[in-house]
């Protein structure tokens, strides 16, 4: 068995612009938001919300063609609601 962890979208759209300091650059962000959105496999409410265009900004970005994503791929598979799997909350007993 292959003990590798799975890569997330979010993870190779950030590959694919040359890593997080370089992400956050392109986004006028900090690194450290970088890194939140890794750490919670997902892009920020406010992408959803239309407040921002985070996913679009790195889609430019991209420079290797064969890395190369759309926003609209960035939005569905960095989606929170797709991302995040509460578990239940069910009482046993």
């Amino acid at each position: 068995m292959s003990s590798q962890k799975q890569v997330s979208a979010l993870e190779k759209a950030i590959a694919a612009v040359g890593g997080q300091a370089n992400a956050a650059a392109i986004c006028n962000i900090s690194v450290a938001a970088i890194g939140r959105w890794v750490k919670r496999g997902h892009l920020p409410r406010t992408e959803y919300t239309g407040e921002t265009n985070y996913a679009e900004l790195l889609a430019q970005s991209v420079t290797a063609q064969q890395d190369s994503f759309t926003s609209e791929w960035l939005l569905e598979h960095a989606n929170p609601s797709k991302v995040y799997k509460p578990q239940s909350l069910a009482l046993v007993g």
